[in-house]
């Protein structure tokens, strides 16, 4: 339910942006220091005069389980797997990746704070209907789908029913 909920409100912000027209945001950089950089998001309501920002701090630095020929670490941890991870400077690619992720977040959640709750409401319940009536019309196709996305990510069908104690067929 967690994911619906996220994806759902990925979908609703970016859709509740266009739709109403009068909503605006920007994000600035405030700060840029050799660790770190603070990006400041910006979203106003022309139409009510509302404006909220949030600050995110995106990290210069990055993990990696293996050091490049010549590259320094600047410090180590072991991670929730049990491995040793490096923490290295990232390149340009790796901060901007993590810069725009962040303020993506940042801006749907300032985006959904200026929408009234009552609509938020109305939509989630509306696409879990139309969920709930998918699941109806191909159970099968949904059970599929579903095994397919764990295996994109390395799931496979048999290491889920190992987790789930029961075959997949059962899903």
């Amino acid at each position: 339910h967690e994911l619906i909920a996220h994806e759902f409100a990925i979908v609703l912000a970016e859709g509740a942006a266009r739709a109403y027209g009068n909503l605006i945001s920007a994000a600035s950089c405030i700060y840029d220091g050799p660790m770190f950089r603070t990006v400041r998001v910006v979203v106003s309501d022309l139409e009510a005069n509302l404006t909220d920002f949030r600050d995110v701090t995106v990290p210069k630095t990055v993990e990696r389980k293996e050091l490049k020929r010549g590259q320094q670490a600047r410090g180590e941890r072991t991670n929730s797997y049990g491995d040793l991870v490096y923490l290295v400077d990232g390149t340009d690619d790796d901060i901007m990746v993590v810069q725009n992720s962040l303020i993506s977040k940042a801006k749907r959640t300032l985006i959904l704070a200026m929408i009234p709750g009552y609509i938020t409401d109305e939509a989630l319940a509306d696409c879990e209907e139309l969920n709930a009536k998918e699941d109806k019309v191909d159970p099968e196709a949904k059970r599929k789908a579903l095994l397919d996305s764990f295996e994109a990510i390395g799931v496979a069908p048999a290491d889920l029913a190992d987790y789930l104690g029961h075959n997949t067929m059962t899903l």
